[in-house]
């Protein structure tokens, strides 16, 4: 994880400012996946200004300006997502990793994941129970994030039957990654027979 090999970075980097951008943020297990939640997204995006403001206070107007910019693109963002997002508040989903943890409480959503952050295969056990989350609620989709191992996905939906949907939590363009991923999530939620 990042702590493994944050004070070796610090060590070789004296005199530089480090900011933990999870301060003040209601952690989910550790998880660093913090910026898929729009509001956590912009309490991280004040941490910054804060931080560069104090360091930095010749050009604090910039950074001012900038984060007010910022700031009108993520309440816009939110208010978006909400939209595209609650007419599924309550459904569940199932991820093959848990990197969706804080979209999902962030939009109301209930997020199963087949693996820890760790990325450690799931057992029998889990296998068996994600399979019964899947067959009562009618979930035949499992997120998967490319840059793991999909397998247990696979034969998890194969089983089911269903299908494995890629979504990027890594993707440069934010702003319409995070658009992206509510589209595709309330279309695949709707999808779901209702409760």
């Amino acid at each position: 994880t990042e702590d493994n090999w944050l004070a070796n970075v610090q060590a070789a980097a004296d005199g530089t400012t480090f900011t933990d951008l999870r301060d003040g943020i209601d952690m989910i297990d550790d998880n660093p996946y913090i910026w898929l939640a729009p509001s956590l997204a912009q309490q991280q995006a004040q941490t910054i200004y804060d931080t560069l403001s104090a360091i930095d206070p010749t050009h604090q107007a910039d950074y001012q300006a900038n984060f007010t910019e910022l700031t009108s693109e993520i309440t816009q963002l939110d208010a978006d997502m909400r939209t595209i997002l609650n007419p599924v508040a309550g459904k569940s989903f199932i991820a093959s990793y848990p990197a969706w943890a804080y979209f999902a409480r962030e939009f109301n959503l209930e997020m199963h994941s087949l693996t820890d952050q760790y990325a450690t295969p799931a057992d029998e056990a889990h296998l068996a129970a994600l399979t019964t989350i899947m067959q009562e609620n009618g979930i035949d989709v499992v997120f998967v994030q490319q840059e793991f191992e999909n397998t247990q996905a696979e034969a998890l939906v194969i089983q089911i039957p269903g299908r494995t949907i890629p979504l990027n939590p890594f993707n440069p363009s934010w702003a319409n990654n995070m658009s992206s991923a509510a589209l595709m999530m309330a279309a695949v939620l709707a999808a779901e027979p209702a409760e």
